[in-house]
């Protein structure tokens, strides 16, 4: 089964919007919903916001169900003044600051990234920029120019975000492969607030709709590929 972590309500419910058919439930208070894309099992869950949220979400569901590849999706700010609201990156590594780092393998990020780049090509009308890089993923919600500034020069980071270090430690203790896809909604400045307001659902349903292509596409190795745990 494929699991699919969001953390907040607009990622979760902007990309559920894209199946048909569906199962939508709480399980011990965390929004679920499973379904069947094209030949795979899928959970699409919805933590909340913030590390602790989504570790005990991922380690609840991975105690429930099967699951065999994770994938931390949403929102996150830029660290880098060439992106662009909508552009889409991809982790090749995940890092908690002062804390861990998170190495995902180029099996992985490359299947998904070819997969995010034939989506784009068919489904936007605006084509993101795609990119392969480290996401940092923090402790709370970065909104200083300076504090953003410091990430990036330290960890070489592209964008930040609060979740996707804690659901792919989770992953790491069950032995599951994991990565994050996430897109910029803001530019992690004293104006992501108010940035966010405004771009908020229309990046998240750009997102969804590309996490659906994805999986809908997937070749049977490829899927190989991201289950194989090394």
């Amino acid at each position: 089964m494929i699991a699919v972590f969001c953390a907040l309500s607009s990622e979760y419910l902007n990309l559920i919007r894209f199946i048909t058919k569906k199962e939508d439930f709480y399980y011990e208070n965390i929004p679920v919903t499973t379904c069947h894309i094209a030949n795979y099992d899928v959970l699409i869950a919805c933590s909340g916001p913030g590390q602790e949220a989504a570790y005990q979400c991922a380690k609840i569901l991975f105690a429930h169900y099967h699951i065999t590849f994770a994938l931390s999706t949403g929102i996150a700010g830029s660290l880098n003044p060439n992106l662009k609201i909508g552009d889409i990156i991809i982790s090749d590594k995940i890092i908690k600051p002062n804390i861990c780092s998170f190495t995902v393998s180029p099996e992985i990020y490359n299947v998904i990234f070819n997969k995010c780049k034939e989506s784009v090509q068919e489904n936007c009308s605006r084509k993101p920029n795609i990119q392969i890089a480290a996401i940092v993923s923090t402790a709370g919600f970065i909104n200083e120019t300076e504090q953003s500034k410091v990430l990036e020069k330290q960890y070489n980071g592209m964008c930040v975000e609060t979740e996707s270090g804690s659901v792919m430690q989770a992953c790491q203790e069950k032995q599951i492969n994991c990565a994050a896809v996430k897109i910029i909604s803001d530019f992690a400045n004293e104006a992501s607030i108010n940035t966010i307001k405004q771009t908020q659902f229309a990046v998240t349903k750009e997102l969804g709709k590309s996490i659906v292509h994805m999986i809908t596409n997937l070749t049977s190795p490829e899927f190989k590929q991201l289950v194989n745990f090394k």
